[in-house]
């Protein structure tokens, strides 16, 4: 996190996915990631001092997969026709290539080519700005950039300062202004040459949208560079309905008298299933594991709306004895909806470690706290959401899949064979939440119907 830190001070790019682990565990990542520009600037870095004599003339890049922050990575180099390719892995997965050519183009860049002249200048903000896809698509500008050279010598040797700084300046453009708060960079095709200078910065324009898939290409340049950018416009964070829109679909004495826990209940599914128990009255306790200012918002909710709620702190990995005691009392209902990240990809067709991490949770987690709940000696009714993914297994989902239909069939024995608790187990479609929120529209069905039918099952 510390080189996170200064990557953000030096380049201005501050965008929370790169610094806050709350904010980024409501994109895509779910984990504070690397800056992809960052990332970049490495492994040619390291490249170049390996290869001194190297030239860079062109660059083309993809950013492939996330770089989670602790991961450890290397880069792997090799001679294509036109150059060199780099590409950066995490074990097996590989995460990110960039195409170097030592070569410039045929077509050399003149000063007069770049085909647009952005009139107004914007300065780096201190927040990123929260675009959305109309808006970013309608960018234009030029924006000052920071010197950075100098934390990157072998690269700077070979391209220069100005081109070092305009790369790193880059990650600024999406990051902050352009889509800013909401974007992920997906590549840049790049052409360095030190006739391209602007004393004032980048000058940059959207020059094509996709809405289908929400990508821009924005082209550069100045900083002695020119080319292209693509970056997609990711959906903001999932905002779920509010009490006031529960109470509109339930009944406000529906669920009267009932005491629940719901476990993972200050996001997503939890949360929606902790606003519609405490709407239709009943006494509501709702638990997180790092978003405490999440839950805390989502009791203020209840509570402002006459409901009950308290909070509490919750780990599935650790023995619920010890978190939950003298907090159960007379809680009769149990939702489980602790999760861990899902979208992990591989390379493999099956990766014990992932399968493990899954496991950890969805079917470890959920024994330990069933287990614990026979031994009150009082009968309690538990819900464990399981997924569509167990019978459709979504590409590279192998193991949460897996993973979900072992919790399915403990779920069932559970019910056989553990005195005092009754399971009830249902796989649920895709839903709109901060995970499965894409770049691309995909349509789903509605949470609060799907949630609210469980509930009310629940409850008969």
């Amino acid at each position: 996190m510390a080189d996170q830190e200064t990557f953000a001070r030096l380049s201005g790019d501050r965008n929370p996915l790169h610094l806050d682990p709350l904010a980024a565990r409501r994109t895509q990542a779910g984990v504070v990631v690397v800056h992809g520009v960052h990332a970049m600037l490495w492994a040619l870095d390291c490249w170049l001092e390996a290869v001194p004599s190297a030239s860079v003339a062109a660059i083309g890049a993809r950013f492939d997969k996330f770089v989670e922050v602790g991961a450890r990575i290397e880069a792997r180099a090799s001679t294509t026709r036109n150059g060199t390719r780099l590409e950066i892995y995490s074990g097996r997965s590989r995460l990110a290539v960039f195409n170097v050519r030592h070569q410039a183009p045929e077509i050399s860049i003149r000063e007069d080519d770049s085909g647009f002249s952005p009139p107004n200048v914007i300065d780096i903000p201190a927040e990123p700005r929260p675009l959305d896809f109309d808006d970013a698509a309608r960018a234009a500008g030029v924006m000052p950039v920071r010197h950075i050279a100098p934390h990157f010598a072998a690269l700077r040797r070979t391209i220069g300062d100005a081109a070092v700084d305009g790369l790193a300046g880059l990650s600024t453009l999406v990051g902050m202004i352009a889509p800013g708060l909401h974007s992920i960079l997906a590549g840049l095709d790049i052409t360095f040459d030190e006739r391209v200078m602007s004393a004032a910065g980048i000058a940059f324009q959207v020059e094509r949208a996709r809405p289908d898939v929400r990508l821009l290409d924005i082209a550069v340049r100045g900083r002695g560079l020119a080319g292209t950018v693509r970056t997609f416009v990711r959906s903001p964070p999932v905002t779920q309905p509010t009490m006031r829109d529960m109470r509109a679909m339930i009944g406000a004495e529906d669920f009267a008298g009932r005491t629940v826990l719901v476990i993972g209940g200050s996001r997503g599914l939890g949360e929606l299933a902790a606003k519609g128990l405490a709407a239709g009255g009943a006494t509501v306790t709702i638990s997180y594991l790092v978003g405490r200012a999440e839950a805390e918002a989502v009791r203020a909710d209840i509570v402002a709306s006459g409901g009950r709620c308290e909070i509490l702190r919750y780990d599935a990995l650790q023995d619920p004895s010890l978190q939950l005691e003298g907090v159960m009392g007379d809680v009769e209902q149990l939702y489980y909806f602790a999760t861990t990240k899902i979208f992990v990809r591989t390379e493999d067709a099956f990766d014990p470690e992932i399968f493990q991490r899954f496991c950890q949770v969805y079917v470890e987690g959920f024994s330990r706290i069933c287990a614990y709940l026979s031994k009150r000696g009082r009968s309690v009714r538990v819900f464990y959401p399981s997924s569509v993914a167990v019978t459709d297994r979504p590409q590279a989902m192998t193991e949460y899949a897996m993973a979900k239909a072992a919790g399915e069939i403990l779920c069932a024995d559970i019910r056989r064979f553990v005195p005092q608790v009754d399971t009830m187990m249902r796989r649920l479609p895709r839903l709109l939440t901060d995970q499965t929120a894409g770049t691309a529209w995909i349509e789903t069905p509605s949470g609060v119907d799907v949630i609210l039918d469980v509930v009310r099952e629940m409850s008969r």
